[in-house]
């Protein structure tokens, strides 16, 4: 192995660790939870927040929601 594969082998380590980076913060971005329901305003339990990464609506208006009724 000579020093221009150890600069690739290098700098694709480095892009690698670069983009895992980048996803890691979007996703954690991705995956909050709203405190109160965007639909009616009704505060989200934070068990239901927890459980649900990324809920937005309260049970009642998920429901109503996935029935085609929101």
């Amino acid at each position: 192995m000579d020093a221009f594969d150890r600069v690739s082998e290098l700098e694709t380590r480095q892009r690698q660790m670069a983009l895992s980076n980048h996803f890691k913060a979007n996703q954690s971005k991705l995956v909050v939870s709203e405190t109160h329901c965007v639909e009616c305003g009704t505060e989200i339990p934070e068990a239901r927040q927890k459980a649900v990464k990324g809920c937005q609506h309260c049970v009642h208006c998920k429901s109503l929601s996935e029935r085609g009724k929101l």
